[in-house]
């Protein structure tokens, strides 16, 4: 093992040396996943998936194609396809995207950040109850006042890359 570098005395050089710290240390098992992602990605299916049933076929399509637009325009088209046509059991959002999550093994995980954009809450950012940046709070005061529990004022998306990977192969 290579001996680690004195810690800086300078606050950015600092942060940078805790950042690497915890990066070098990562393991899937202290990752935000869920334990059944956890399990797939540890455990992949080497079999076809069957999606030959028309309204799962139909709902994967819509999913696809309202991929880039809001939550809400996929769950009025599927309002609409179901008026339409009763019989067609068009999946909610949430049941079509937990069935993409299962078939592709492919998660997002979402991390408070700044509503700036100056940063992520995450490794050494983690505890702070605002931002270093511009001390603006990680929660949103009227979130807490309203819900009464610690909502994030904004939220970064990120997909892992080793199931990207894997999803390939």
């Amino acid at each position: 093992d290579k001996p680690s570098a004195p810690d800086s005395c300078i606050d950015n050089v600092c942060m940078a040396q805790q950042f690497i710290q915890l990066i070098s240390s990562a393991t899937l098992d202290k990752d935000k996943l869920e334990p059944s992602t956890l399990h797939r990605l540890q455990n992949p299916k080497t079999e076809p998936v069957d999606i030959s049933d028309p309204d799962t076929c139909l709902s994967l399509n819509l999913f696809l194609a309202c991929y880039h637009a809001l939550e809400a325009t996929y769950t009025s088209v599927q309002v609409a396809i179901q008026h339409r046509c009763p019989q067609v059991d068009v999946l909610s959002y949430h049941s079509v995207k937990k069935l993409v999550a299962n078939i592709t093994g492919v998660v997002s995980v979402l991390d408070n950040m700044c509503i700036n954009s100056c940063n992520t809450f995450t490794g050494p950012l983690s505890g702070l109850a605002e931002c270093p940046v511009c001390s603006e709070p990680q929660y949103s005061p009227e979130k807490c006042e309203h819900f009464g529990k610690n909502l994030p004022q904004q939220q970064a998306c990120t997909i892992p890359l080793r199931p990207q990977l894997q999803a390939l192969w």
